[in-house]
């Protein structure tokens, strides 16, 4: 906790002193504008420098930004201002990571660094605050540079490094499911002390993860060989597509005629049970003593009940001949020869007294 709030203080210090000196330098505004009264962190030297022609400059050779780029770096970086005074620190180094990439001023790097400190994200401050150190040098006041210094320690004490390699160029190498590269690496990857899951993959080997944990100032070296996979031998399967299709279609309507004419069987044999009862019953009416009404309803009953019967039987005897047809009109169309007998015919005639089947078979 003591580093923590260590690490706060210099943010707000750093904060305080790079936004009027940004503007004086021209990182984030025209080059022309001045801020007479700028100050500066006590001892931080660098912070009050102006650059000028002749003068080492924080923008690198050859790069100098558009005015549309300044003017949105200084919008961002004041952004990461706010932000980061309201506590919203993931927001504010985003904000000033947009800065410097569109203007590159080396102290922003100091503020990266800090505010990565305080999200405990301790492989990326130690990088950011490395490359801080790298790009402002001797423009770095000296006891700013030992509290960078003194930073570093720190996170070398929570990060770790890890070089891994395998046997296939090219496999990717993915760290807690993030891709950090491709092999061979260039360089050990810096890490967070903690656990971590590397996975190495590449197309037509099998994927290897292992599951590694790092300590403080750790340095670990993970070798992975990648097994290829067996290639798929399969064998090409010829398929006659019109037969079977021939086949599956009279098989389907073979199991819908039968079955439609079982149905319209049945049913004829239950309404015809069910009318003759009804025809027996209105017998008994008329021999007894009863109302017209009566008689009416129970002649209209039996009439529609055996009339229901007579419709579905004449049904299954067209289903039923529709059936046969097809069950034995198929097996001339699978396999046609030479010398086979003709195929079974089947007929049928209907008229309003007569419904006739006939056939022919062999």
């Amino acid at each position: 906790m003591r580093s923590r709030r260590r690490s706060l203080r210099l943010v707000s210090v750093s904060l305080a002193f790079l936004a009027p000196t940004l503007a004086v330098t021209g990182a984030f505004a025209q080059p022309t504008t001045s801020t007479p009264g700028a100050t500066a962190a006590p001892g931080d030297t660098s912070a009050t420098s102006t650059p000028t022609q002749g003068q080492a400059s924080a923008e690198p050779a050859g790069a100098k930004p558009s005015d549309v780029d300044l003017k949105e770096a200084r919008v961002r970086y004041d952004r990461g201002l706010e932000l980061y005074k309201e506590g919203e620190f993931a927001l504010a180094v985003i904000e000033f990571e947009r800065a410097y990439a569109l203007v590159p001023d080396y102290r922003v790097l100091y503020n990266i660094g800090q505010v990565r400190i305080q999200l405990a994200q301790y492989a990326r401050a130690r990088r950011v605050l490395e490359q801080y150190l790298a790009e402002g040098g001797d423009r770095i006041a000296e006891d700013r540079k030992k509290s960078v210094q003194a930073d570093l320690e720190m996170l070398a004490m929570r990060t770790g490094t890890l070089e891994v390699e395998t046997n296939v160029e090219g496999a990717d190498i993915l760290v807690n499911d993030v891709l950090v590269g491709r092999s061979p690496l260039g360089e050990p990857l810096l890490l967070d002390a903690g656990e971590h899951r590397v996975q190495v993959r590449k197309a037509g080997y099998a994927a290897h993860l292992e599951q590694i944990t790092l300590a403080g100032r750790d340095s670990k070296k993970l070798t992975v060989e990648l097994e290829k996979l067996p290639e798929a031998n399969v064998s090409p399967i010829i398929v006659e597509k019109q037969v079977i299709a021939q086949k599956s279609n009279r098989e389907t309507w073979m199991w819908a005629t039968w079955s439609a004419t079982g149905a319209f069987a049945a049913g004829a044999g239950i309404t015809g049970f069910f009318g003759i009862k009804a025809a027996k019953d209105l017998d008994e009416l008329r021999k007894s003593t009863t109302t017209r009404g009566a008689l009416d309803s129970q002649q209209r009953r039996a009439r529609t009940l055996l009339t229901i019967s007579d419709v579905l039987g004449a049904a299954a005897v067209l289903s039923g001949a529709a059936a046969l047809y097809v069950t034995f009109s198929g097996s001339d169309e699978e396999a046609p020869n030479e010398g086979t007998p003709p195929p079974a015919r089947v007929g049928f005639t209907i008229t309003p007294s007569f419904v006739g089947l006939e056939g022919t078979y062999f």
